[in-house]
């Protein structure tokens, strides 16, 4: 009887533990910003921004790393992208991802950061970043992205 017990908790412990790889897409450190627009009218507007600002490159992929189309039926996330001027000579690229199913308000959220190189990513709201460079972060994300938009967004808990 102990020894089925130990079985079914260390079988308990290994499924609860791969949630992450099943249950995906909760992005649960990610930084959310709610945007006072339909999610398809958010993701024409961040499309629009590679003409809007030539410094900035923005890339919309679905799960299938295609070109996103509006509105296909098939995905659960907007996946975006953005290569961002740091300074005069160094760039960085900032990931989102905007759920579909949040129609309005639009919820997009601000996962992680790479060097262009993508060879290794730092994630916001974790110990990947200080306190000060998380913030930095946030506020380039802000200044140069959602203010670029010209929408109002508030940043969500």
């Amino acid at each position: 009887m102990r020894f089925r017990n130990i079985i079914y908790a260390i079988l308990l412990t290994a499924l609860m533990s791969s949630c992450s790889l099943v249950i995906s897409g909760s992005y649960p450190y990610a930084q959310a910003y709610e945007c006072n627009v339909h999610v398809s009218t958010l993701v024409k507007l961040l499309a629009g921004l590679n003409g809007k600002n030539p410094s900035l490159e923005v890339w919309i992929t679905n799960q299938s790393d295609s070109l996103e189309v509006i509105n296909p039926a098939d995905i659960y996330y907007y996946y975006c992208d953005f290569k961002v001027p740091i300074e005069k000579d160094s760039a960085v690229i900032m990931y989102c991802v905007i759920n579909k199913n949040n129609e309005y308000p639009a919820v997009i959220r601000f996962d992680r950061t790479s060097p262009l190189d993508r060879s290794t990513f730092k994630k916001i709201n974790t110990k990947d970043f200080t306190g000060e460079e998380n913030g930095a972060m946030k506020r380039i994300f802000e200044n140069k992205i959602l203010q670029s938009l010209d929408i109002d967004w508030e940043r969500s808990n």
